[in-house]
């Protein structure tokens, strides 16, 4: 059996913070384990997939059924807890970790070094971001790969949509001025304000957090903070 997993897309790629210097952070592109079973999914078909735990979560073995062998084909990967929700963190990142020795999101690994200049203050370790959420909700907006899967251009945005690491892209010259749209993004209802309170208490998110996320700022929730909010408590509760 011929097996060969896509490249991800923008929107399948999230970023964080890497590593903290003196005037300088190092942003990380990743995958979460989400991306991992969808790809699964896609590629060999659910029922063709499987996904086993040894060790407290420690480990993870990912064994796709080779159809042509009529045999199961494993690979297996250790990961590490997260900050947060140690034993499901576990198992997460053993899971992304196992999907990396298949191949799922390795392109990740040969793109350029994204580092950005930021204002930084010691912490007695080092260094740390003097605004802690400098970089919370930067994204993907644009990626190219070339012939044998690796990182050729990648474009990333910060929460406001502005550019802040461009590489391979040409920049585009900026589109006519135009009178800004009338969105029709309304209040968000009632309803929709309990749905969104009852699934926070479900999952044990704070609510502020979760909007916080999503990119809203102050006001009252708007119908497209409440579907965004709705998608990353929807994440949330699938990947860990």
């Amino acid at each position: 059996m011929k097996l060969e997993f896509r490249t991800l897309r923008a929107d399948e790629i999230d970023v964080r913070v890497g590593s903290v210097g003196d005037g300088n952070a190092t942003l990380l592109l990743y995958k979460d384990a989400r991306c991992d079973m969808n790809i699964l999914d896609e590629t060999v078909g659910p029922m063709n997939w499987e996904r086993k735990h040894l060790r407290e979560n420690a480990n993870c073995i990912v064994s796709i059924y080779d159809d042509d062998k009529k045999a199961w084909v494993s690979k297996e990967d250790t990961g590490t807890e997260s900050n947060t929700e140690a034993e499901k963190g576990l198992a997460s990142d053993s899971f992304k970790r196992a999907c990396f020795n298949w191949g799922i999101g390795r392109e990740l690994y040969t793109g350029p070094r994204v580092k950005l200049a930021c204002e930084t203050v010691p912490d007695g370790r080092g260094f740390k971001l003097k605004n802690k959420w400098e970089f919370f909700g930067a994204t993907v907006k644009e990626i190219g790969y070339d012939d044998q899967k690796r990182i050729t251009q990648l474009t990333i945005v910060d929460r406001d949509g502005r550019t802040i690491f461009n590489y391979g892209f040409q920049p585009r010259k900026a589109a006519p001025k135009k009178e800004p749209l009338d969105t029709g993004d309304i209040e968000a209802s009632d309803l929709e304000r309990r749905v969104f309170q009852e699934a926070c208490q479900k999952h044990g998110l704070e609510p502020l957090n979760v909007l916080a996320h999503v990119g809203w700022k102050s006001g009252k929730m708007k119908v497209s903070d409440y579907k965004k909010a709705m998608d990353y408590i929807d994440s949330v509760s699938i990947d860990g």
